[in-house]
């Protein structure tokens, strides 16, 4: 089961117990290197009235199968508000891989695109990501097929009746990507070049776009090579410099003692 429908599917269950006064805030985060890779990250956050009305479903989160993919899991941690946050984390090495990781997700992204391309000196690469978001189904868009099936239909759907996804649920995308931005449709912080989509919880979807130019004449990891030899001729620099002005002082004091 993808990432979105293990956790979002439990705590909606519980969602389902007090129609008024639940929340759960989602943040799925982004973030491409200068190669290519990169990480994502997804934050959930359960309200305080979630966890009184169910304190057991912070112990009884299963992430086995996401840890196997390669996720690594951090919570759930408790609050003092009484809120309870879990984080996953998961890195992929190329826009393949950053693809495969927002399809593990599952809802509420319903398919993600991404490309990497490098011109033929490859001093310039186009980097692009587009992913297709949206709470279309309502609550029933985290239930498991499997379960769907052996119970014969949506679970806990007659108590869902009555709560407004839009409501009980606040999901955020943003994106970086490296170079300068050349297109998107969302909204973009210019003092850190972080972009911001609010994901619909309403039943409509929308489709995120990011694209970015950058400059790879000289990549990261050339740089970081530079800087290590830079660090070498450095030390042997100074090493040689201690010893050429160790041998001008033991040749004065040899002449000095002839005399």
């Amino acid at each position: 089961m993808p990432i979105g429908r293990r956790l979002i599917a439990v705590l909606c269950c519980v969602v389902a117990i007090i129609a008024t006064g639940c929340r759960l805030d989602m943040d799925i985060a982004v973030v491409v290197n200068g190669d290519g890779s990169g990480e994502v990250t997804v934050r959930a956050v359960a309200s305080a009235e979630v966890i009184r009305a169910a304190p057991a479903v912070i112990e009884s989160l299963a992430v086995d199968d996401l840890t196997e993919r390669g996720w690594m899991v951090d919570g759930p941690r408790v609050a003092e508000d009484g809120s309870a946050t879990v984080t996953f984390t998961a890195t992929f090495d190329d826009a393949a891989g950053l693809a495969t990781r927002l399809g593990d997700i599952g809802p509420p992204i319903a398919a993600a695109r991404a490309t990497r391309t490098l011109n033929e000196d490859r001093t310039r690469a186009d980097n692009t990501v587009s992913v297709d978001l949206g709470v279309v189904d309502g609550f029933a868009a985290f239930a498991d097929a499997e379960l769907v099936n052996l119970l014969g239909g949506q679970p806990f759907a007659d108590d869902l009746a009555d709560v407004d996804p839009a409501t009980a649920l606040d999901i955020t995308l943003t994106m970086t990507l490296p170079g300068s931005i050349s297109d998107t449709d969302g909204t973009v912080d210019a003092s850190t070049a972080v972009v911001t989509w609010d994901v619909p919880a309403d039943g409509s979807a929308t489709t995120a776009n990011l694209s970015s130019v950058q400059d790879t004449s000289i990549n990261p990891g050339a740089m970081a090579t530079v800087a290590d030899v830079l660090g070498v001729v450095l030390v042997l620099w100074v090493v040689a410099s201690a010893g050429f002005i160790g041998w001008v002082v033991l040749a004065r004091r040899q002449r000095a003692t002839a005399r």
